[in-house]
């Protein structure tokens, strides 16, 4: 992605997941916690309570540069308190769950983005991450032909069934269904069985 950002008349941002290693977890360790911003909502803007973010690129400047990581790429952190039904793992330290995130956007400049601002962008992404997970689980994981024809019309019956079971969540799902991933939509709902029912004579 950085070499596709370098060709000339071509402009590419981009904002991936970064592995939360020993390096990613120390760095966060060290910085103090007047460092750490409360995360906000990509949807309203206000701060997300239990949410923080920082930026580590300072404290991995000499890792990136020795691994010959782009001089442009910021890393991002995010941590949250960990819950009281979580067992902490090998991976989660001080009591904390971390994620990071890298990205080619300034800090400063036209398009520029300050790390709360770029966090809130990132897990805009992320849930288009989770719309392409379950939409696979909904049919373009199984396609049914060797035909282009056939799978290209699989496809589109696809799109039609994820805008439904979007739109029933909106209107018509509450609680957990309202969230609920396809493969339990098709054993709650889609698959239960339906009854003829008679009367006044109509059926």
């Amino acid at each position: 992605m950085h070499s596709l950002d370098q060709t000339a008349g071509r402009r590419l941002a981009y904002s991936i997941g970064f592995d939360v290693d020993e390096h990613v977890r120390a760095a966060c360790n060290r910085r103090p916690d007047d460092w750490w911003l409360p995360c906000l909502s990509n949807t309203t803007g206000k701060v997300i309570d239990g949410r923080q973010t920082t930026e580590i690129t300072d404290l991995l400047r000499e890792r990136l540069t020795g691994l010959k990581w782009p001089t442009t790429m910021r890393v991002m952190v995010r941590r949250r308190k960990l819950f009281d039904h979580e067992q902490a793992t090998s991976f989660d330290t001080n009591g904390y769950r971390y994620s990071a995130f890298v990205t080619n956007t300034p800090a400063h400049g036209e398009d520029g983005l300050s790390v709360q601002r770029a966090d809130a962008r990132h897990r805009v992404h992320a849930r288009v991450e989770d719309g392409v997970r379950t939409t696979k689980d909904t049919g373009p994981g199984h396609l049914p032909s060797k035909s282009w024809q056939v799978n290209k019309t699989w496809c589109a019956a696809v799109t039609i069934a994820v805008d439904l079971i979007a739109w029933m969540r909106l209107y018509a799902l509450a609680g957990a269904l309202a969230k609920a991933e396809p493969k339990t939509l098709r054993y709650r709902i889609f698959q239960t069985p339906a009854r003829l029912v008679r009367t006044h004579r109509y059926r």
